[in-house]
């Protein structure tokens, strides 16, 4: 479903993704982690192009990216989902404005807007919230907004960047429970960037580890949540790997 061959990426003299190649199996919850700065968020982010590898491949739902037109990506995009850590709200819009403009960006007929948004709302629980603009909503609150938003253009794939990182543990749950049914529901992809081991182990059957811009491992994991005990690739190995058959 989704394939990276040989990717590479540098910001400057500065190299972010060194020759990585990964394979996510369609259906997954697939993690990636690591250490800070070992460039979870940029592998996340070739994944749509927001980010283009200086070399190698992007394969997405059998469409190649890195070689797509401007109008043949905009049309592979329709199909991926992305949420953020911070949430990317537009302070100044409603939160229906805020999920109707991913119809928009869509080309998804106005006359469905009204439809599509109150479904991913009542989805995510927020339904009465339309009218409300982001300042008066909780964190948890945001970024069931964001999950709408990307839900609304039915998705073949979720990219989650750090969904949880900036919210407290009832509200983490609470979202990986949301997470959980779009899985359940759709049968979506889904990927996960997090730094949270428990957050990992939790949710996903495997998971890459990324040191320095570069694979370190990759795992199949059980569900089961444990904190790892430094920020370093093997750290998060053993966290992972303890109680694993």
């Amino acid at each position: 479903m989704i394939v990276l061959e040989n990717v590479h990426k540098a910001f400057g003299k500065e190299v972010a993704i060194h020759d990585v190649s990964l394979h996510i199996p369609e259906g997954a919850i697939y993690g990636i982690m690591g250490p800070s700065g070992a460039g979870k968020s940029t592998i996340l982010r070739m994944m749509n192009l927001l980010e283009k590898p200086d070399s190698g491949h992007v394969i997405v739902g059998g469409r190649q990216l890195t070689t797509a037109t401007t109008l043949q990506l905009n049309a592979a995009r329709k199909s991926i989902g992305m949420i953020f850590q911070h949430f990317h709200l537009v302070a100044n819009k409603t939160v229906y404005d805020n999920i109707a403009v991913a119809l928009s960006l869509a080309d998804v007929p106005k006359k469905e807007h009204a439809t599509r948004v109150a479904e991913v709302l009542a989805y995510v629980g927020l339904e009465a919230h339309a009218k409300k603009y982001p300042a008066m909503l909780s964190g948890g609150q945001k970024q069931r907004v964001a999950i709408a938003r990307a839900l609304v253009t039915k998705p073949r794939v979720l990219l989650c960047d750090e969904p949880t990182s900036a919210l407290d543990s009832n509200t983490t749950s609470g979202i990986l429970q949301v997470l959980a049914q779009i899985h359940r529901d759709f049968g979506m992809t889904i990927v996960l960037v997090s730094h949270e081991v428990a957050v990992i182990k939790s949710m996903c059957t495997h998971v890459a580890i990324l040191e320095q811009g570069a694979i370190y491992k990759t795992l199949d994991i059980t569900p089961t949540g444990i904190t790892a005990s430094d920020n370093t690739a093997e750290s998060f190995v053993r966290a992972l790997q303890e109680d694993h058959v």
